[in-house]
């Protein structure tokens, strides 16, 4: 019996460089908060400033890259979730054969119909197997999910984080542009995400351990797969982290 191959590419993610911070078109990030400082406002910070901002920014853009780089851990634990859907079509097939032909042995010699008996449960266990990693394959769809959200609540922090930190620098100034910069609104803004990041932790932790648990009878009903199937069954992979 052949099992699917699984292919994974080369993935590449590159940081966007970093630009002057005077210029108001050239952070972007898809974090989603509600409050922002526009870059036209910075023109006058001091450099000390200038240079927290710049640090705020190179941590938002490597959130960025994290959460980027869970979104594909997603779609290829979903991939990988399809594969054990065919796997296990692979699997059913081969106890339906393995019944056809336990049948007909029915009528052969002993030999045929211990042979044929054999196959029938070494089919049946492969079966078994099959399932058992698709429910394993879900647990990791949610895990993978769980992380994606982990990173994505991060990069909302780290966003947070910057327009707080150009909030301070722009409250310094004594321009009337200070007087339009609520400070308190972007440091709760930084607290309210903070704690969505905890949240979504602790749903994380709450998957890892699900995964644990279908892993460990997974690999219990592996142990009974026969040798001759264990150089085509499919290799685990860890999961995504840190």
């Amino acid at each position: 019996m052949k099992f699917s191959p699984i292919l994974l590419s080369p993935i590449s993610l590159f940081a966007l460089a970093l630009l002057p911070a005077c210029q108001s078109s050239d952070h972007r990030n898809d974090a989603m908060i509600d409050k922002h400082v526009d870059d036209s406002m910075l023109a006058n910070v001091s450099k000390g400033d200038r240079n927290d901002i710049n640090d705020a920014r190179e941590a938002a853009d490597a959130a960025r890259d994290s959460y980027a780089a869970a979104k594909i851990a997603t779609t290829r634990a979903t991939d990988r979730r399809h594969l054990a859907d065919r796997d296990l079509e692979v699997a059913q097939a081969e106890v339906k054969r393995a019944d056809e032909a336990l049948a007909l042995a029915q009528h052969g010699t002993q030999d045929d119909l211990d042979r044929a008996t054999k196959a029938r449960a070494d089919a049946a266990t492969v079966a078994d197997a099959a399932r058992s990693r698709i429910d394993l394959r879900d647990r990791q769809v949610a895990y993978a999910k769980a992380y994606e959200n982990v990173k994505q609540q991060n990069n909302n922090l780290a966003q947070a984080k910057v327009e707080a930190v150009k909030a301070h620098a722009v409250a310094k100034l004594n321009r009337p542009e200070a007087h339009q910069i609520d400070v308190a609104a972007f440091e709760q803004q930084v607290r309210a995400e903070q704690e969505a990041v905890n949240v979504a932790q602790v749903k994380l932790d709450a998957a890892k351990k699900e995964v644990a648990a279908s892993r460990e009878m997974y690999d219990t009903d592996v142990k009974a797969v026969p040798s001759a199937y264990k150089d085509t069954w499919p290799k685990e992979e860890p999961l995504p982290k840190d």
